[in-house]
């Protein structure tokens, strides 16, 4: 019912019956707070990580899943104690009080930690990307968009 959706196409929806434009792909961060052990280190690796606590989003978010691909693909164990919340309230909650590793939007983790805040927080430098997956401006074939809804599509796009 809606002339176009910005979002990832679930695995199980035929691909073909949508017209799919590219939007962007979404750079994520690990945040900690700056006393914590990491906080000032440089080129971290996953194994240096596995022994922290987490606070991450659920299972089947592509945050957690690229997570959990880059860990099996460096060998390391995932982390044994995770705290599962999409909620930032309770991210920041954990992140003041404790030495856990957030995940984080790179926007949101910009934010966060720009001067401009007064924060006490960092972003963790890590030897390696973890990529998640992008996402796209995705429309029914064959339907045809209102005046609107074309020119909001067009502003959408020109920000991508």
């Amino acid at each position: 019912h809606f002339d176009f959706i910005i979002a990832r196409l679930p695995h199980d929806y035929e691909s073909r019956a949508f017209h799919i434009l590219p939007a962007r792909s979404e750079a994520w961060s690990l945040l900690v707070r700056d006393t914590h052990p990491l906080a000032h280190e440089t080129q971290i690796s996953l194994g240096d990580l596995s022994c922290f606590d987490w606070t991450i989003q659920e299972r089947g978010s592509p945050i957690r899943s690229a997570i959990e691909e880059a860990f099996a693909s460096s060998g390391t164990k995932m982390p044994s104690q995770i705290t599962n919340t999409s909620s930032l309230v309770v991210m920041l909650g954990l992140l003041e009080r404790s030495d856990t590793i957030a995940t984080l939007a790179e926007e949101v983790a910009n934010m966060l930690t720009s001067p401009a805040t007064n924060a006490s927080m960092r972003v963790l430098n890590l030897d390696r990307e973890i990529s998640v997956s992008p996402y796209f401006v995705i429309m029914a074939r064959g339907k045809q968009l209102s005046r609107a809804a074309e020119r909001l599509l067009d502003a959408v796009l020109a920000r991508f």
